[in-house]
């Protein structure tokens, strides 16, 4: 699986469509994504941007500039 599948796969199992969450918590995958992803040594970055990503194709939404998410889908 890519970055994106990663990302999304842990929001969907914790947490639920409407739920709200934060960077912070997502930050706490950081190992899980680094075992999957070990010729990346950026990876809050690379979670940053995955969350765009994931913002653009509507399955997530930014409730405000620090850092807390819906999942929509």
């Amino acid at each position: 699986m890519g970055w994106k599948d990663d990302v999304y796969d842990v929001i969907k199992r914790t947490w639920a469509i409407g739920q709200i969450f934060t960077l912070d918590r997502l930050y706490e995958y950081e190992n899980e994504f680094s075992k999957s992803h070990s010729d990346n040594v950026h990876i809050t970055d690379k979670i940053r941007q995955i969350l765009q990503y994931l913002r653009d194709d509507g399955a997530i939404e930014f409730i405000d500039n620090k850092g807390t998410y819906r999942r929509l889908k």
